[in-house]
């Protein structure tokens, strides 16, 4: 079994719920569980945390840099150290 990384996808706010679920629902097909998804539809900063195989993460990375239809971002997930 390959690799997995906690992910961030930050979804563009003008994404519908539909759109939403159908991105999560491909990433699942893709091997990804969605592990925390409480701010989906937050109206500030939606996003949702998925578990997605390395290659899945890499491969949705390239497609939000050449414009993601509801995906505006994708960032692994961790620990941000301040100085």
């Amino acid at each position: 079994m390959s690799d997995h990384k906690n992910v961030i996808v930050k979804f563009k706010k003008d994404a519908s719920p539909a759109d939403k679920a159908g991105v999560l629902q491909d990433l699942q097909s893709k091997g990804g569980q969605v592990t925390k998804d409480d701010n989906v539809n937050s109206s500030i900063f939606p996003f949702a945390v998925v578990k997605l195989p390395v290659e899945h993460f890499h491969a949705l990375h390239n497609e939000v840099q050449s414009g993601h239809h509801f995906v505006d971002h994708v960032e692994e997930d961790g620990t941000v150290h301040t100085q």
